[in-house]
């Protein structure tokens, strides 16, 4: 099975509202950053983030696959992807 992935550009608001959705008593993660905190400043990191996210996906973009040397394949359970 071929499975390809295509992602659309994300916005602020988009950004905002996934960080509005996480608990602010979530435990901390491996950066050890509490919720709350980043709940405080969503509003003003979501526009760096969805700048820094749209990038990513920009760069990560490249022309269709041609042929076989033009990429990396990995086989997972039955699932090919394509890097």
């Amino acid at each position: 099975m071929l499975i390809i992935l295509f992602f659309t550009p994300t916005c602020p608001g988009e950004i905002i509202d996934i960080i509005n959705k996480i608990k602010p008593t979530k435990s901390k993660g491996q950066d050890e950053i509490n919720m709350s905190f980043i709940k405080d400043i969503g509003s003003s990191v979501a526009e760096p983030i969805s700048i820094l996210i749209n990038k990513s996906l920009e760069l990560g973009m490249s022309q269709p696959i041609k042929n076989s040397k033009d990429h990396t394949s990995i086989q997972s359970q039955g699932a090919q992807f394509i890097y």
